[in-house]
């Protein structure tokens, strides 16, 4: 189980760097509209119907935060993490000044 762990790891850090270039083609560009349309309705009613502010959002496998960036138009505190260190360093570099909390 670790050595497949690890092979996941190894492939996400090494693939981390071109990552966000997959998603610029049309049809993946439409597909992660699609994606983050339905993580954002779900999202404000969440929001919106909780008593806490800010709400705590936890982001497993934030990748380069796709799906963050519609979080993050809400008042949450955002806590993400990922197997990639790569795709972490990314996403901190990424929300620079943003109050996200990455977890390692």
């Amino acid at each position: 189980m670790i050595k497949k762990r690890n092979h996941v790891t190894d492939y996400w850090n090494k693939r981390g760097e071109t990552y966000s270039r997959s998603w610029q083609s049309v049809a993946k560009k439409r597909l992660s509209s699609l994606e983050t349309g339905l993580f954002k309705n779900a999202y404000k009613s969440i929001i919106t119907t909780s008593n806490k502010n800010p709400v705590k959002v936890l982001d497993i496998g934030i990748a380069i935060g796709r799906i963050s960036d519609v979080i993050l138009k809400y008042d949450v505190s955002l806590y993400c993490t990922d197997i990639s260190e790569t795709m972490i360093r990314l996403c901190e570099n990424k929300y620079k000044g943003n109050i996200i909390t990455t977890i390692k």
